[in-house]
């Protein structure tokens, strides 16, 4: 069993949901999960991002900036792993602009 590890770019990376994202909550997690991050419910300073979707909680918000941690947008957190997993077969891709060099993916 467990998940299907497809990169490492996210990996030691907690990473905080809020709000409403295109996909379903279970499959973002998912997705940092195949990216080697942990998806966690609240905000610490142990959190390395927040992924804010549209109408994200206040709270998570205002802690993360009262901490210093960075929110992310949908879009800024696609880029960063560099793929997005289509919810279904009828959803038109997405372009992702290609990643930074610092980001290429080292096999």
């Amino acid at each position: 069993g467990g998940i299907q590890k497809q990169s490492d770019v996210l990996a030691g990376q907690i990473v905080v949901i809020t709000g409403t994202l295109p996909l379903g909550r279970e499959q973002v997690e998912a997705l940092i999960a195949t990216h080697g991050g942990k998806p966690t419910g609240s905000v610490s300073k142990k959190t390395s991002f927040v992924l804010a979707g549209s109408e994200p909680g206040g709270s998570k918000i205002s802690k993360a900036s009262e901490l210093g941690v960075p929110v992310r947008s949908w879009d800024e957190f696609v880029s960063l792993i560099g793929e997005i997993a289509a919810p279904s077969e009828s959803a038109p891709a997405v372009p992702v602009p290609p990643a930074p060099p610092e980001q290429a993916r080292l096999f």
